[in-house]
């Protein structure tokens, strides 16, 4: 996977830009193929792995890792950075997102 990162505060925006579309694909009841491929195209999903831990009846997602390739940089489409990357395994199929704190 080759991600040129800008230098300094550009860096720290465009990484808080890609997080935002991430995040803004869908939370509570995570499937990660299916929410990553609705808002970012499909086989998206096919770039997304999730981590995830039993808390008693419940499967919680621990880590969401996406691969990313071409250039990070303010006002990149997050969709194409994500349809470019290699798929990877998807570790857990689904799982809850837990609100912060509230495990």
């Amino acid at each position: 996977m080759l991600l040129r990162r800008p230098q300094g505060q550009a860096y720290f925006s465009a990484s808080l830009q890609a997080l935002d579309a991430v995040n803004g694909a869908g939370v509570a009841d995570f499937r990660a193929a299916r929410v990553s491929d609705q808002a970012f195209g499909a086989g998206a999903g096919e770039r997304v792995q999730m981590q995830c831990k039993g808390d008693g009846g419940r499967v919680l997602v621990q880590d969401i890792t996406v691969t990313l390739n071409g250039e990070l940089t303010e006002g990149a489409d997050i969709g194409a950075l994500i349809l470019a990357g290699d798929p990877q395994s998807a570790g857990c199929a689904e799982g809850v997102i837990d609100p912060a704190g509230l495990q």
